[in-house]
């Protein structure tokens, strides 16, 4: 960064010549950061990661704190308390509505905003950008305090927007965590909890989900929530009764077994990443109920938050469009292992091993030189496509898979998928090819192919030929999900079989 600062031209010595990759990676970080933030992933605001560009290019230039200062203070009085011009009708964004405060407004009052303060914003951010819908969830948001559940974490990381780790296994993978604020409001608007609802959550965390659903439940309604590790159950137990919270029903148990001592339950929530719906769900839902489960439909780790209502005893039906999420996988009973195959140090394919992939030739895919095709489809991050990787999975008849990529191979240009849809890819013997952009100006890309192997040229036309139909039938976001109990009737074809669960997916 520091090069590309104080590079003045495109002289033979210019750090702009000696490294040419780095300004487009750094136009590419500016697109990823601006996806992110639109999707309520990152983890620091493009204001924030703005601001500290700026204070860097201020405190080169010798601008000392006081006068940083007074130039912030300034910035936001103009920027936000601009009055509206009623001759023309503009109105400077944020004007009347934002909560964005000023960057080191005083010496002292950095670091010191109060938890109220912070929980107000998130709210005005989640109800800004669609996460939070209803009067419902918004009171409970601003009701609920999160910091009461994860004590040892400042304030400004508690109201972020973004994920928060909480435990890891010995590797360092994650075991829990509290959910991104954004998915969580989601699913809960998803959930659609009443009061006096009966309300089953799997994966009890950090305890604040429970808290927001015994808010939506009050009065006469009860929340059980299960948690697989004793410490986990103990520690979401303790912060619900330092909450408040003290009527919820803290489980140590499997959750793929539920709890039925209070079922049947009017609503149940699973926040963690399920391979099936499993039995003890379908047992333990009422008959009017409703389940939100992010369920993995693919073994490659695609994952979908369903909303599924009981419209029969063994049929279950989605209500909403499904939500594009990620989670931590379950465990005890229900646990399934991912596949892959490494394609380079950095780069893997996940795959799904009933598609029995060759995998000594895929691990060679790579060594092939990358062939481009190009559709002439045009797409921006605004348009409402994210589930393209759900209707190549349907519409394939090639193996699908998901390619995971290091920043190493990423910045290298050895593997550059699309930043949407985790890598989404087909694949065939030694050959791969996988979702592509490149930039056509004006917000916008134009969606292509990658592929590597020996029949690159036919595995790229075979996914160009899918988005080409894919455009022509309007680019379906909406797909119709259906749940069947495993053995109640014969399966459809294409259907996606779990032990327990049937699931249809079509468009």
């Amino acid at each position: 960064m520091q090069r590309l600062l104080t590079a003045a031209d495109d002289t033979p010595r210019s750090p702009l010549v000696i490294t040419p990759g780095c300004p487009q990676a750094h136009k590419q970080a500016g697109a990823d950061l601006g996806f992110l933030d639109r999707h309520g992933v990152l983890t620091r605001g493009l204001r924030e990661v703005m601001t500290h560009h700026i204070l860097f290019l201020f405190n080169r230039l010798g601008i000392s704190a006081a006068d940083t200062w007074l130039l912030a203070t300034a910035a936001v009085h103009v920027t936000f308390h601009h009055p509206f011009d009623t001759q023309t009708g503009y109105q400077p964004a944020g004007t009347t509505d934002s909560r964005v405060n000023a960057v080191n407004t005083s010496p002292t009052e950095s670091g010191t905003s109060s938890a109220a303060v912070l929980r107000d914003q998130l709210v005005g951010t989640l109800e800004q950008r669609g996460h939070i819908r209803s009067a419902t969830v918004e009171r409970a948001f601003r009701t609920v305090p999160r910091e009461r559940f994860l004590p040892g974490v400042d304030l400004e990381t508690v109201y972020t927007r973004r994920q928060i780790v909480t435990k890891r296994d010995p590797n360092g993978a994650a075991l829990s965590s509290a959910s991104s604020p954004s998915l969580v409001a989601d699913m809960l608007e998803q959930l659609a909890p009443r009061p006096g609802h009966r309300v089953l959550e799997i994966g009890a965390a950090t305890g604040i989900n429970a808290a927001l659903l015994a808010e939506l439940t009050s009065p006469g309604g009860k929340v059980v929530t299960i948690e697989l590790d004793q410490d986990l159950a103990d520690g979401a137990r303790a912060s619900l009764g330092r909450a408040g919270y003290d009527t919820v029903e803290v489980i140590r148990g499997d959750g793929a077994l539920g709890h039925p001592a209070h079922a049947p339950y009017d609503r149940i929530v699973v926040t963690a990443g399920a391979w099936d719906i499993s039995a003890g769900w379908w047992d333990q839902l009422a008959d009017d109920g409703r389940i939100v489960v992010p369920l993995r439909v693919h073994e490659s780790g695609l994952t979908r938050c369903f909303a599924f209502d009981r419209t029969a005893p063994h049929q279950l039906v989605g209500t909403t469009t499904p939500l594009v999420c990620g989670f931590v996988p379950m465990r005890g009973t229900a646990a399934h292992t991912d596949h892959h195959v490494r394609l380079d140090a950095d780069v893997v394919l996940k795959l799904d091993a009933t598609d029995q992939p060759d995998r000594a030739a895929l691990s060679s895919a790579l060594s092939h030189p990358r062939l481009e095709r190009w559709t002439g489809i045009q797409v921006s991050d605004a348009d409402p496509i994210g589930h393209l990787d759900l209707w190549l999975l349907v519409h394939t008849d090639r193996p699908f898979g998901r390619l995971g990529v290091g920043d190493t191979a990423r910045t290298s240009g050895l593997v550059t998928p699309a930043y949407r849809w985790a890598g989404a890819a087909i694949y065939h013997g030694a050959t791969i090819a996988y979702l592509a952009f490149q930039d056509v100006g004006n917000g916008h890309h134009e969606l292509g192919a990658i592929a590597h192997g020996p029949d690159a040229t036919t595995l790229a036309t075979d996914l160009t030929n899918l988005l080409d139909q894919w455009d022509e039938a309007g680019r379906p976001n909406q797909p119709t999900v259906t749940a069947q109990r495993a053995g109640t009737r014969p399966a459809e074809r294409g259907g996606i079989s779990r032990s327990d669960t049937v699931l249809t997916i079509s468009f």
